[in-house]
């Protein structure tokens, strides 16, 4: 297992030393990253896709990740439930960007949808 973190160097390493276990999350090919904003970039760099779609609600740094790249947004309501009306508009090869807010997953039919449509 590599442990090396990109893009920064804090809380896991320290927790890999723990007694030599691996925490059970860790079992895999894991590729940890500092933050979200890293993990975008590195799809979008390794994936190329034309356009990137991001919820409307969201830091800005995260536009960072993507700024190079054609960047539509979709709907996201004072509820933070993502509005279906954008889905139809996503093409094949276009990524998708969908946030867990709080720790409240996202709705997991509209990945199933986009898939189908090949995004």
């Amino acid at each position: 297992m590599n442990n090396e973190l990109i893009g920064g160097i804090f809380g896991f390493v320290d927790l890999l030393k723990i007694e030599g276990q691996i925490p059970p999350f860790l079992g895999g090919r894991e590729l940890l990253l500092c933050n979200a904003r890293s993990g975008i970039n590195l799809l979008s760099s390794l994936l190329k896709p034309q356009v990137v779609w991001v919820p409307s609600f969201l830091c800005d740094v995260m536009l960072k990740a993507v700024q190079n790249l054609d960047v539509r947004f979709y709907e996201v309501d004072s509820d933070l439930q993502i509005s279906r009306e954008w889905l139809d508009n996503v093409q094949k090869g276009e990524l998708v960007v969908f946030i867990d807010y709080f720790g409240f997953p996202f709705d997991p039919s509209l990945a199933v949808h986009i898939k189908q449509r090949g995004g």
